[in-house]
């Protein structure tokens, strides 16, 4: 019964792709100069930037443009600044892709195949003239926009690299940077009456002049902000004019900003508070936080949690400078480290230990106080880090003095595992533990070394499973079982002998695996320098009233070197 179910995972990949194509999806080719030019599929592609500016032209309500690697210049055909503005509502923007791909899920990892607006419209920024540089190359006007793997650089004075304007339902930003951005990176401005909802997830800002994020939050009901990272702003986020009762701002990092990590600026008075959770918020010129209530003390203050504020202010900076706040501000810290606080509670003042803050490196060392130290009762199931690894995983060097939970979390961005690689794109369902099957990577990324091996957690115990692995992505719902086949292209099995293992009693399975034979369907292939990697866990389950069926844990994916 499992070779039949696993022979046909192949078959279920390759057919998943069409599952995609939304009622209408437009392809533009930032490189091609043959086919039709209409956007009807990659061969007939619309062509260069104004080939993007053609599909927003034509897209209809429900639609999603894919866009090529390449850099596409903010200017029409005679070479003058033309913004990319979005009408219609409910269109996604992805970019990332190499041609040819039936599915985003297809795309290469993130980083390889960059789609790149550009605001400098007569390509002189290396001069210093950026006078001329086009404000907000890409504006989001319609209703619940979605862009995912787009980055942004270069843009004019005013702005921002990515202006969002909600006036009805939610935004959602996934995977793209903005970045060299003289009027600040992203802004996003909530109007109008009808409550409206924002997402950023593992999005980065870095170098620009102004903040790296502006939120306006006039009718935001929701805003959320997870797994970003704001480098070398004026501010890193900024929230200003309010922000609503469900803000969080998790797994974040905002270090090397001029003046502060996080601005949270003049609240309304029914503002019920912003959220500030695992996130590192470190080495800001002027301050970790800064805080700007309303005149009247009931104005709403920020919480932080399981996080770290340390050499915010310049050297000899105390507590002070890590939360600054004018006035009476209501605030509480809680399972946090902040520098030069004194130790009490739940707030710490031990040196976070970290890699290497001065090359921006904010993991954490070997014997970090931060390690098992935070509160995993507020972990969400399947949280990820900054570095979009698994959150709440125990080091069993580190005593766990965080708050009593199941889970050893530790305090700021990065949770300190000897995982490789990230977990991030395919989460996993719940099986019969009640929590979701997890996957690592762990060893060496370097694939020469062939020290590499995959763990999975939180499985049921005593049921067997069976390693999986491909250089593509996927998703298929699976028909028969439960959970989600996340690898597409071919599938290979870790099928050979002594491979196929039955769970321990404590609900992990483990595999070394040999990177000069990894298993595909008609062959063993050796990992090589430069290839991305996919492995997921297929394994048996029971659950009641279903009985006997299989699950998947997430995924690990690691580029190697």
């Amino acid at each position: 019964m499992l070779s039949p179910r696993l022979a046909s995972f192949a078959l279920i990949a390759s057919l998943v792709g069409a599952e995609h194509l939304s009622a209408q999806t437009l392809f533009v080719d930032a490189e091609l100069t043959t086919g039709a030019n209409d956007g009807s599929s990659w061969s007939d592609a619309y062509q260069g930037a104004d080939g993007f500016r053609s599909a927003l032209d034509s897209v209809t309500p429900g639609a999603e443009i894919w866009l090529t690697a390449g850099n596409y210049v903010a200017a029409d055909a005679s070479g003058a600044e033309a913004a990319f503005i979005l009408f219609e509502d409910d269109v996604a923007i992805r970019g990332g892709f190499l041609g040819g791909e039936s599915s985003p899920e297809q795309r290469p990892a993130r980083g390889q195949a960059p789609t790149v607006l550009d605001g400098d419209i007569l390509g002189d920024d290396l001069f210093g003239s950026t006078i001329e540089n086009l404000s907000s190359p890409l504006s989001l006007l319609g209703a619940s926009p979605t862009v995912d793997r787009v980055d942004v650089v270069r843009s004019g004075p005013f702005g921002g690299g990515i202006a969002v304007v909600l006036l009805d339902g939610h935004a959602e930003l996934i995977e793209c940077s903005m970045r060299d951005c003289t009027g600040g990176g992203l802004v996003v401005l909530g109007l109008g009456d009808t409550p409206v909802t924002f997402r950023a997830v593992d999005c980065s800002f870095e170098n620009n002049v102004g903040p790296g994020a502006t939120l306006t939050a006039e009718n935001l009901v929701s805003l959320e902000l997870d797994g970003c990272v704001s480098i070398g702003n004026l501010d890193g986020f900024y929230f200003v004019n309010g922000w609503p009762a469900d803000t969080g701002v998790r797994n974040c990092v905002a270090y090397g900003n001029r003046d502060y990590g996080f601005r949270f600026a003049e609240p309304s008075s029914g503002d019920s508070g912003a959220l500030v959770q695992g996130s590192t918020i470190a080495d800001n010129g002027l301050g970790g936080i800064l805080y700007v209530p309303l005149a009247d003390t009931a104005s709403p203050g920020v919480t932080v949690r399981n996080s770290i504020l340390w050499g915010n202010g310049g050297p000899g900076a105390g507590a002070d400078a890590q939360f600054v706040g004018q006035g009476a501000v209501p605030q509480l810290i809680l399972s946090s480290i902040v520098q030069g606080a004194t130790p009490s509670g739940t707030l710490y003042a031990f040196d976070p230990l970290f890699v290497d803050a001065a090359n921006g490196d904010y993991s954490l060392q070997s014997g970090s106080p931060a390690i098992d130290r935070g509160d995993g009762v507020v972990i969400r199931e399947g949280e990820l880090d900054a570095s979009r690894r698994h959150r709440a995983v125990d080091v069993a060097s580190a005593p766990n003095l965080g708050p009593a939970s199941m889970d050893a979390v530790d305090i700021g961005a990065f949770e300190s595992s000897g995982a490789i690689g990230d977990n991030a794109g395919c989460a996993a369902e719940l099986n019969s533990t009640g929590r979701a099957g997890r996957l690592f990577a762990e060893g060496s990324a370097v694939a020469s070394s062939n020290d590499f091996a995959l763990r999975a957690d939180r499985l049921p115990p005593g049921q067997f499973g069976l390693f999986l692995a491909s250089q593509q992505r996927g998703f298929a719902p699976m028909t028969g079982g439960s959970g989600t086949l996340c690898l597409g292209g071919a599938i290979g099995r870790f099928n050979g002998a002594g491979q196929i293992q039955a769970s321990s009693t404590e609900g992990t399975l483990d595999l070394d695996v040999d990177l000069t034979a990894v298993p595909q369907p008609a062959s063993l292939a050796a990992v090589q320098p430069g290839e991305t990697w996919v492995f997921q866990l297929w394994h048996r389950d029971v659950v009641a009233p279903v009985g006997a069926t299989s699950q998947f844990t997430g995924v690990a994916a690691v580029r190697f070197e």
